[in-house]
Parts: C-alpha cells; sequence; structure tokens
C-alpha cells in the first residue's frame, strides 16, 4: 500500500447518529418533540428538503435557510465539542504514517466542520492531504474523486486502499480498480453482506484492519 484514502463520517468518525439526529436535536432546542422515524425521512434527502420538510410538518415560523443555519448550529457545536473517533482508528492512522504510507482524506462533510474536529482530536498531522469533494465538485459516485487523490501521490489504484463505510462509494471505488476496505457502521448495517462481497476486505473495526496490515 502507498496511499490510503479515508472517508470521515461513519469511517474513522463516530458521528453517523449525529446525522441521523440532527433534526430531532434541532427540534428539542425549539422545545418540540420529533416523530420518532424523523431521523431516517431526513437522512434521505438533503439539508434544505429536510429543512422544507420539518417547516412544514412542524409549522415552524422560519425560513429553510433559518432552518439550515440552526441545524447546522446543531452539527458544528457536536463537531467542534463531543464527536469522537471510531475505537482504534488513532492508532491504525499513527500506525500508517510510521509505515510511511500516505494518507488522504475525502469527504462529504465541510471543511468548516471537520477542520474543528480534527484540531481537537489532534489528528491533522496524520493526513497527508484533506479534501471537502464540495469544494472541488467531485462526487463519489465517479471515480474522478480517487483518481485525483491517488494522481496527487503518484499512487496507481492498485497501490490504494479506500476506506469506506459507505456502499456507492466502495462500488465506485472497486469498479475503477482501487482496493477496497469496508469499515463496518451501524447505520450501514443492512448493507454489511453486500460490502463483504465487494470490498478488497471488510473490517468490523480498526483492531481487525490493524492485524491485517501490520
Amino acid at each position: 500500500m502507498k496511499l490510503a484514502i479515508f472517508d470521515m463520517d461513519g469511517t474513522i468518525l463516530d458521528s453517523m447518529g449525529l446525522w441521523l439526529n440532527a433534526g430531532e436535536l434541532y427540534l428539542k432546542t425549539l422545545g418540540i418533540t420529533a416523530e420518532k422515524d424523523l431521523g431516517k425521512k431526513l437522512f434521505e434527502l438533503n439539508m434544505e428538503e429536510g429543512a422544507e420538510y420539518m417547516k412544514e410538518k412542524y409549522h415552524l415560523p422560519f425560513s429553510v435557510p433559518e432552518l439550515c443555519d440552526g441545524i447546522n448550529k446543531v452539527l458544528s457545536d457536536a463537531y467542534e465539542n463531543s464527536l469522537k473517533l471510531k475505537p482504534g482508528a488513532f492508532e491504525f492512522l499513527t500506525m500508517l504514517k510510521k509505515k510511511g504510507i500516505k494518507t488522504a482524506l475525502c469527504t462529504n462533510t465541510s471543511d468548516q466542520l471537520f477542520e474543528k474536529t480534527f484540531d481537537r482530536l489532534k489528528i491533522n498531522e496524520l493526513f497527508d492531504f484533506k479534501m471537502y469533494t464540495g469544494k472541488f465538485n467531485f462526487s463519489k459516485s465517479n471515480p474522478d474523486v480517487f483518481f485525483y487523490i491517488s494522481g496527487l501521490f503518484d499512487a496507481r489504484p492498485d497501490e490504494t486502499w479506500v476506506f469506506e463505510d459507505a456502499l456507492y462509494a466502495v462500488k465506485t471505488a472497486a469498479n475503477a480498480g482501487f482496493n477496497t476496505a469496508g469499515i463496518f457502521d451501524f447505520s450501514g448495517s443492512v448493507c454489511m453482506e453486500e460490502m463483504k462481497q465487494i470490498c478488497t476486505k471488510y473490517f468490523l473495526n480498526f483492531g481487525e484492519a490493524s492485524d491485517f496490515f501490520a
């Protein structure tokens, strides 16, 4: 392995619960109790669509942009103050660094959020490159994002491992010839068996990944 490309949410950061509950947490700040399955409904929508849904469902007296700002504040507070790395992630990243393997972050979460977390968790120095896909107009549904990052390090797909918890991103990388390491997250448990079939290796935790790459 010459290069390791990491997703963030659900892969190295234990944050998918936050995204699933962000709408509920925001409504709680307004003194409103959310419906039981709100998280599942919002998870399939982008933030603007989710804000529109909540505005209509709960008769909120705010504009969609104002609601997005409120949800973003809930997210920002968590990234800045409470989210943690998944067990073993720090040790695994440190091991790769000691081995001289280049590491890159490729996330759909804005750098305004993840930079706060990386500063607090003191892991900036463990990454050689960090990318927020939105800033570069990339999507993980298109392999160009992985080719772009690997190209920065002159690493061929067969020299590169993509670490992901999301099925669609694993499919994209695998179909483009990259090695793929699936990382279990509860949010994608229904896709676990399919992930196992597609991934080069599938790990339930970073302890297993450390043993494999040691």
